[in-house]
């Protein structure tokens, strides 16, 4: 993930694909821009954009960190921690558009 010189600090909206490559969702989080060059993020999925195979449970929430092309986190369910994860960004990466 490219590091940009704007502050990606605040309140964030956007919406999220799943890999079965049908369900969408919308998401609300946060993203804080940390002196060390990491960026902070926490998020949650709200509803459902568009329905397809997939389905979701939306009383999770997740944490993550952001440095140069990787992504690491946390999936909380009722506020246990469920499982860890990490993505890894690659050359011709395409995300979804973000509002705040």
């Amino acid at each position: 993930m490219a590091r940009r010189n704007s502050s990606t600090r605040g309140a964030k909206r956007g919406h999220r694909p799943a890999s079965d490559g049908k369900t969408e969702t919308s998401i609300s989080g946060t993203a804080e821009d940390e002196s060390d060059g990491v960026v902070r993020l926490s998020w949650k999925e709200n509803g459902y954009v568009i329905r397809g195979r997939r389905s979701i449970e939306f009383d999770g929430s997740y944490a993550a960190t952001v440095s140069d092309m990787t992504m690491n986190g946390t999936w909380y369910r009722a506020g246990l921690r469920v499982a860890d994860f990490t993505m890894t960004a690659s050359a011709g990466t395409v995300s979804g558009p973000l509002t705040g």
